[in-house]
């Protein structure tokens, strides 16, 4: 999306524009392979209804979240005040889900929040929608949205070392295998930008030297 919206930059036979097509694939087919795919044998049961809807859900909502790293990224650049714009994100977000629960959800007894609910609501709220969208306008701004998106995968990563070391459950192969893809992809795609990143730096570089150069004879112009 970044790409065809002209915010990232893609040269497809270049040195960079390969290790970003490989990196977003490999990351892709790891982060795919921690959820659908646990061992060698274990390809999971057929679907039903529900199940397909859902999968279509979690589709949508990771385009919308790449549009709204797009959208942020413009926000962040004009907008420096980040802990307010974290502050309107976050009373948009509230708002806009109490409308959605106040239509849907019609039973008394569901909004009932018990001790462990309330613990869970205040770490959700000033973790992920304060400390978390702070640091992720501040990053969308300073190194753009490809960059901040491409460690989302490492979310399931990290949620695959705390279920296997501290909640002691089982490791099954196809998380192995996915969380390895993952960080191959991530690396790839980090060193392409990194690299992108210090040849608009060398050719910034000779261009200023160049015009900064007295000695340097000026190019007389020629109707």
């Amino acid at each position: 999306m970044a790409v065809i919206f002209g915010r990232e930059t893609f040269r497809f036979w270049t040195i960079e524009g390969q290790p970003k097509l490989w990196g977003v694939i490999l990351s892709t087919i790891g982060a795919t392979l921690m959820v659908v795919w646990k061992g060698p044998q274990i390809i999971g049961p057929l679907v039903n209804g529900q199940e397909i809807i859902g999968h279509l859900m979690v589709v949508i909502a990771i385009l919308i979240g790449a549009g709204s790293s797009l959208l942020l990224e413009h926000a962040a650049i004009t907008y420096h005040a980040d802990l307010s714009l974290t502050a309107l994100m976050g009373v948009c977000g509230i708002v806009s889900i109490a409308i959605v629960a106040t239509l849907i959800e019609r039973d008394v007894s569901a909004w009932k929040i018990s001790w462990d609910e309330l613990g869970t609501m205040i770490y959700g709220g000033v973790m992920i929608m304060g400390v978390a969208s702070y640091v992720t306008i501040w990053c969308t701004r300073i190194k753009g949205p490809v960059f901040f998106s491409a460690f989302s995968p490492l979310l399931i990563v990290f949620s695959f070392l705390i279920e296997t070391f501290i909640l002691r459950k089982a490791a099954h192969l196809g998380s192995i295998v996915g969380a390895i893809l993952v960080v191959i992809g991530l690396y790839f795609l980090l060193w392409a930008k990194a690299n992108e990143r210090r040849k608009d730096k060398k050719e910034d570089g000779s261009l200023e030297s160049l015009l900064n150069d007295p000695h340097q004879p000026l190019i007389e112009q020629q109707d």
